[in-house]
């Protein structure tokens, strides 16, 4: 799943199940910057106090890493369905998704925290659909070949097919973005020679289903509507992503009445309210590591309750 599903459609999901629409953008943000906290540089403040986030998503010649795929693909991208001692192999609506995201509802220390743990289990919890039939680490049982994707009534094979060798085997990376694809009907073979199809619009609209429930605080009469509309935005074979994203929004803005122009998810949004740059008091200085200027509520700002969330749930992963 990508940035339309994981912000756009959580934060629909989220609203219709009965949060403001602050709270729903406060629990899409997080379930999409998942795949965006990739920084894990020491930040340094002006008062000496420092501060490390590590990542959630990793791109790179590191993932072979047994660390990467421990830390990061497991307790986050691909669950493994009943702990990290049992099958590694990713499964829908697994008892650890579930798990994890009961553990994030029940979170009664801070809302805020509560509301950012939700949708970092979001994420995992939907992915458990888009991303099963994979692990997170590196193994044949990602192997994949013989891609094909249907299309104007018949299949044809995928581009990816001619370079799918040449792909890792973690995660789904020798089946590139066909899972990620919300309106694509693809298939291909497994490691034991199996044809494995895959409707992912049907896939994912399992996903919202189970979501809604899960995080639903109230009955909500137009949810048979919004469903419906859900279902047309994921099936519109829209490749691009940005554009799929741009009609999301505007299906936001129409639910809420033109409440806001843009409701566009920006990776900077948090991190930027977080931290101010201290500007050098020396202009031609040129510092190996920013400095930044402290703030006292710095812990309690959505870009540091989102690390310490995130450790939340590495940590019950690697304890299961």
């Amino acid at each position: 799943m990508q940035k339309d599903f994981h912000y756009y459609c959580t934060a629909v999901i989220a609203w219709a199940a009965g949060y403001t629409i602050e709270e729903a953008l406060t629990i899409a943000y997080a379930s999409q910057y998942v795949d965006d906290a990739t920084e894990n540089t020491i930040i340094v403040f002006d008062n000496s106090s420092t501060f490390m986030p590590f990542r959630t998503a990793y791109l790179g010649l590191n993932s072979f890493a047994e660390t990467i795929q421990n830390d990061i693909f497991i307790p986050f991208h691909f669950l493994p369905p009943n702990g990290v001692s049992g099958s590694l192999v990713t499964v829908p609506n697994s008892n650890l998704a579930n798990e994890i995201l009961d553990a994030a509802l029940a979170e009664q220390d801070n809302e805020l925290l509560r509301l950012i743990r939700t949708g970092i289990a979001l994420h995992s919890f939907a992915d458990t659909w888009s991303h099963q039939r994979f692990s997170g680490r590196h193994h044949p049982e990602n192997n994949v070949s013989d891609i094909s994707f249907f299309e104007e009534d018949e299949w044809d094979e995928s581009e990816l097919e001619k370079l799918w060798e040449l792909l890792p085997q973690i995660g789904h990376g020798e089946a590139g973005l066909h899972p990620d694809m919300p309106f694509l009907k693809w298939k291909y073979i497994n490691r034991y020679g199996d044809e494995i199809i895959r409707d992912n619009t049907n896939e994912y609209m399992k996903a919202v289903d189970a979501m809604y429930e899960k995080i639903k605080i109230q009955e909500n009469e137009s949810w048979p509507e919004i469903r419906n509309n859900i279902h047309y935005h994921l099936s519109k074979p829209t490749v691009k992503l940005e554009r799929r994203c741009e009609d999301w929004n505007d299906y936001l803005n129409y639910l809420l009445d033109g409440e806001s122009d843009s409701f566009a998810y920006n990776v900077k949004n948090w991190r930027d309210d977080a931290l101010v740059r201290k500007e050098s008091e020396e202009p031609d200085d040129v510092e190996a590591a920013p400095s930044y200027v402290w703030r006292n509520d710095f812990y309690s700002t959505k870009w540091a309750l989102f690390y310490e969330a995130a450790k939340m749930q590495r940590d019950i992963v690697l304890a299961s």
